[in-house]
């Protein structure tokens, strides 16, 4: 049964010509236009009883009006005396639909009935959810980034939702608090910057795996535990990068990893540019094997932990 919606006001009181409630008025409700065709409202949210139509109000002029949410009303509001149909109404009223936009708006459909169209010749009208939908938060699926939740879960469900639909993963401003890795299997993900930041509890683990063909790391800041010795699989790296193709790891900071920042285990056709990695344990800012195919411009902003402590 569809779930009635209250009307505009939370509780009708009417009034006739010269200001005074209307006691005892008619209420009549019609289906939306020209016609008479009597229309229910409801006497509660249930909507499993209908009011009387007309609906007599009450000695203040009130009454209890709850309306069908797929339904558009035309009211008409009569004196107590007036026939039925009304003869000589206070006021007629067309086009009453306020309540399934108030509330209908907070449903989890809300959005598909908002219309979004972008500035610009040639833009084309969407809805404000297919807009939104254009890439996965991480905070649509539960992750709070506020430095203490573990958020494991629900960054690893919005992953798997954005491999799914073959969109990308964003990760607002937060401090992201994780257990174990992420893998990106051709996922992209991109953050806001150096306020972006995945925090490793486990110490074991590395943040971020790379797989796949086309996955992306852009724009975030990742923050290990800095212990030693060398255990787990994989490494305990910022970014490990396993047997990935045309992969790109872009603007990423990497801090007190043991091992070395971003460490690539048969990556091929990548590009790996702009990063920035401090107080590796193992001292190295990047670890490949001599065979693997990708492109390095990391030495305009990358520093090893060795190079750190010597420009101190």
């Amino acid at each position: 049964m569809t779930t009635m919606l209250i009307s505009p006001l939370p509780k009708f009181q009417f009034f006739n010509n010269n200001g005074v409630p209307a006691a005892g008025g008619k209420l009549f409700s019609y289906a939306a236009g020209a016609g008479t065709n009597k229309q229910a409202t409801y006497t509660d949210s249930t909507g499993g009883t209908p009011n009387a139509n007309p609906i007599i109000l009450d000695a203040n002029g009130r009454c209890d009006c709850w309306l069908d949410p797929a339904l558009i009303y035309k009211f008409v509001l009569a004196p107590s005396t007036d026939t039925d149909p009304p003869s000589n109404p206070f006021w007629t009223v067309d086009q009453v639909e306020g309540s399934l936009v108030s509330l209908g708006l907070s449903a989890s459909s809300g959005s598909s009935l908002i219309g979004f169209i972008q500035a610009g010749t040639g833009a084309m009208l969407r809805t404000a959810q297919a807009k939104m939908r254009d890439s996965f938060n991480v905070k649509d699926f539960g992750a709070l980034g506020d430095g203490a939740t573990d958020d494991q879960a629900a960054i690893a469900a919005c992953i798997a939702a954005a491999q799914a639909a073959g969109k990308a993963v964003f990760v607002p401003a937060g401090n992201y608090h994780h257990s174990s890795t992420f893998t990106l299997n051709g996922v992209v993900m991109y953050g806001e910057g150096y306020s972006s930041i995945f925090t490793a509890t486990d110490g074991v683990n590395s943040t971020v795996q790379i797989t796949g063909t086309g996955a992306e790391v852009r724009d975030m800041k990742l923050v290990g535990t800095a212990i030693s010795p060398h255990t787990g699989n994989p490494a305990s790296s910022g970014i490990y990068v396993n047997v990935a193709d045309k992969f790109v790891i872009d603007g990423v900071w990497c801090l007190t990893f043991r091992d070395p920042g971003i460490e690539n285990h048969g990556g091929t056709n990548g590009i790996i540019h702009g990063n920035t990695t401090i107080m590796s344990w193992r001292r190295r800012t990047m670890r490949s094997p001599s065979s693997a195919r990708f492109r390095t411009r990391t030495s305009a902003k990358t520093s090893s932990s060795k190079a750190m402590s010597s420009m101190g």
